[in-house]
């Protein structure tokens, strides 16, 4: 396209953006596409995308570049060619993408340039155009402006009036729940709240509190306003801080409340806050690096980098992401260590290891209550021996089942022998290599979270390292190699071709999905790459397909709710997790009132299912219908509207 630098435009990932007004600067042939592609358009539009490596040309509706200083972005058309359906995206109004710079999209002559240029000095001048990839969204870039004390009168940068202080009603943030909390959902996933006792720290109207008291917990719960008794803000094991800092208009006493809830906490501290995008900031008035809302309430939004940093630097602990704006801080080391290898079995703890076919038994027990015992304990012996990849010490059995073995008079080694013989050979040295391959990920996620030495392993993971690994050392260095193997992309995208080759997932545009049952089947490096989000979101509800953006560094989780019932499951929620910024972002598509549906779901079915063979036929039929485009860009409304025509109707 020869030399950018002597024309408008403004390059950003490998597209150029030009303001509609200075088209007639383009190269004839490039001018041409974009009026092929603006001829078919439909919306309004302002601004041209222009890919600089490929045929794909977006035309976006900004906010008036004459009014508004920073245009957020409000729809956008995506063609990939002369004659493929755009794919069309309306942005909300919560926390849209903005323009910085605009003044380079403009013609040269434009007369509002120089004023343009001026706001972008100032701009420089201040400091403000730093970490620019955290601030490509209006609330992040608002928090910027706020945080530097300036704000933007028409196109002047100006310093702020001092803000008068605002009397916050905290109380009338606390809400009445129907079910648990997203925090102690969290902890009752990972079998955290098992026996344990509970402080909900800023438990609002207590609507936890009763729901775990009732399900047998020992819990309390202390609120300022709702339940301020000095005697409830007790020393527990479990600490529950859900949605109070977020609500804390002063940054030193949410750092205060939180240093409080550790004080309190034995063992482990949950805390949780609304993400940036969660909450409509429509009608709102920025207030200090939030909002105060016309109930006289604040809320501030977080980020999930922002959040895990806020907590990593106030209580000098690194955090363990369990979910989208919320972490899990742990006092007790060996806590966090088990809880840390439970996870490395799978993402968000969706892997469930399948029983192994049981081979004819070739050991005999004597002795009747010998071999009582024996048949007793067999069955669940050989799931520990199966799940650890290794025989398991005698203090890692469950008490009933030690308690079988000794009334029995069976020693551990001979039950031990007994189960060895009810599994096969083979099932054993794949439930090994399984358990090194997570070994290996829990110490290569200790390198990558750059969390501190434990002072002690865990004795079942010392047992873990000795027997797969040889020694701390090697399992560190195994760690690492494992750790920086999954930086290759050229690696990760050879392996994740391979596997659909061998029938699994689907490969499209340098994306990678699958179904979350098949986790187990990735490779080593694939597995790490979702080991490493995981670690950045923490635990994903309902997810039912990952997509692995190799070349990006980024994972959608994908939500369908009716994915076994339904031929075109609806896409309910999509969460993105950028492992380069450590950003998660959640997308309701039903509450936003987008329709996107799974096209392809044979892809992604098990071989077992019924419906497989007619759902491929019907794929097939979808797919031949589109030319072998990327039918995954089809609208949903020009989707029914071919299969109508066509007279192709859903198989089920």
């Amino acid at each position: 396209m020869g030399d950018e630098r002597a024309r408008p435009g403004k390059i950003v990932g490998g597209a150029l953006y030009l303001h509609r007004s200075a088209l007639s600067t383009l190269e004839e042939a490039v001018r041409v596409q974009v009026d092929a592609v603006a001829a078919r358009c439909e919306r309004s539009w302002n601004v041209a995308k222009i890919d600089l490596k490929g045929p794909g040309i977006s035309l976006l509706d900004y906010e008036p570049f004459e009014t508004a200083p920073f245009p957020a972005l409000r729809r956008s058309v995506r063609f990939l060619d002369s004659g493929a359906e755009p794919a069309a995206r309306v942005y909300g109004d919560s926390n849209p993408p903005i323009l910085h710079r605009k003044e380079l999209l403009l013609p040269f002559d434009h007369p509002d340039r120089p004023s343009f240029v001026a706001l972008t000095e100032a701009l420089e001048r201040a400091g403000l155009f730093t970490e620019m990839t955290k601030r490509g969204r209006r609330l992040a870039w608002e928090g910027a402006l706020l945080e530097a004390g300036m704000r933007v009168i028409g196109h002047a940068l100006a310093p702020m009036a001092p803000e008068p202080v605002a009397q916050v009603l905290r109380h009338r943030t606390a809400i009445g729940r129907e079910g648990l909390s997203a925090p102690i959902a969290a902890l009752h996933a990972v079998g955290l709240l098992n026996d344990a006792q509970v402080l909900d720290y800023g438990c609002g109207r207590g609507d936890d509190v009763r729901s775990l008291q009732a399900a047998g917990i020992d819990a309390v719960g202390w609120d300022p306003h709702f339940a301020p008794d000095p005697d409830l803000r007790q020393h527990r094991p479990l600490v529950n801080l859900g949605f109070v800092l977020n609500v804390i208009e002063d940054e030193e006493e949410r750092r205060a409340a939180l240093r409080s809830a550790w004080s309190l906490c034995g063992r482990c501290l949950s805390v949780a806050v609304m993400l940036v995008g969660k909450g409509d900031v429509s009608g709102h008035r920025p207030y200090r690096d939030g909002y105060l809302t016309s109930r006289g309430t604040f809320q501030k939004y977080y980020t999930q980098a922002e959040l895990r940093a806020f907590i990593a630097d106030t209580l000098d602990r690194t955090p363990v992401a369990a979910g989208p704006g919320v972490f899990f801080v742990f006092r007790d080391e060996a806590l966090e260590q088990r809880h840390l290898s439970r996870r490395r079995a799978g993402f968000g703890g969706l892997i469930r290891i399948p029983a192994a076919p049981r081979p004819p038994r070739a050991f005999t027990p004597t002795g009747g209550a010998r071999a009582a015992a024996l048949d007793e304990v067999r069955d669940d012996l050989a799931a520990i021996l199966l799940e650890l990849g290794r025989a398991p010490h005698s203090s890692e059995l469950p008490f009933e089942l030690a308690e079988r073995l000794r009334r029995g008079r069976v020693s551990h080694a001979h039950a031990i022998a007994d189960a060895l013989s009810a599994v096969s050979s083979g099932s054993v040295d794949e439930a090994a290599a399984r358990r090194r391959a997570e070994v290996t990920r829990f110490f290569a996620m200790q390198r990558f979270e750059g969390r501190r030495a434990y002072t002690k392993l865990d004795p079942s993971l010392q047992r873990d390292v000795k027997a797969f690994l040889g020694s701390i050392g090697s399992a560190a260095a195994a760690g690492e190699a494992l750790l920086f193997s999954a930086g290759d992309v050229a690696a990760l995208a050879n392996e994740a071709q391979t596997l659909v080759q061998s029938g699994l997932g689907r490969m499209a545009g340098g994306k990678f999905t699958l179904h979350v049952r098949d986790i187990a089947r990735l490779t080593p490096r694939l597995r790490m790459y979702l080991s490493i989000a995981e670690s950045v979101a923490g635990a994903l509800e309902d997810v039912i397909l990952l997509r692995v953006h190799i070349r990006s560094r980024r994972l959608s989780a994908l939500s369908y709710p009716e994915f076994d019932k339904q031929a075109l499951p609806r896409l309910s929620r999509r969460t993105k997790i950028d492992l380069k910024t450590g950003e998660v972002e959640v997308f309701d598509h039903v509450g936003d009132g987008q329709v996107s549906v799974l096209i392809g779901k044979s892809s992604f079915m098990d071989n077992s299912d019924v419906r497989l063979a007619d759902q491929r036929t019907f794929d097939e039929q979808v797919f031949a219908l589109f030319g072998g485009r990327d039918v995954e860009r089809v609208g949903f409304a020009r989707l029914a509207r071919t299969l109508l025509t066509a007279g192709i109707r859903l198989p089920y």
